[in-house]
């Protein structure tokens, strides 16, 4: 790293916990607006760190019929987390579960660009999305 990079990366880093709280604060709108949705499942933290949440995922059973129909209304979901056993280091295990979540793995739109408006938008468009 030069100096120029490593100048940027500290003023960066003086924005950094005002953004992970606005974050944090995106994915509870979520939490919140689609808690009593019974196709989706929440990601559980098991301990008492707190996340930076660059990432908002969720569970659902159609998660492709949901994508297409998200990105039919101009919201574009992903899908980050990969099954292990494709990758050559994890050839030789036996990983069970992965069957049981890798089809179902949906990523919302987390960035500080959206407003709460957008947000909004995004949990009304899951919802009707959750209900084909």
């Amino acid at each position: 790293m030069n100096d120029i990079m490593a100048a940027i990366g500290i003023e960066q880093l003086k924005l950094l916990e005002k953004e992970n709280e606005r974050r944090r604060q995106i994915a509870e709108m979520y939490r919140e607006g689609l808690k009593n949705i019974s196709a989706i499942e929440f990601l559980d933290y098991k301990d008492d760190r707190v996340s930076s949440q660059h990432i908002f995922a969720i569970k659902v059973e159609k998660r492709d019929d949901l994508i297409v129909y998200l990105k039919s209304n101009n919201i574009a979901p992903g899908v980050h987390y990969l099954r292990n056993d494709e990758f050559p280091m994890y050839k030789k295990y036996n990983l069970p579960n992965v069957e049981k979540v890798q089809n179902r793995l949906l990523s919302l739109p987390l960035h500080l660009n959206l407003t709460d408006d957008d947000i909004e938008y995004v949990i009304n468009t899951v919802k009707k999305g959750c209900k084909l």
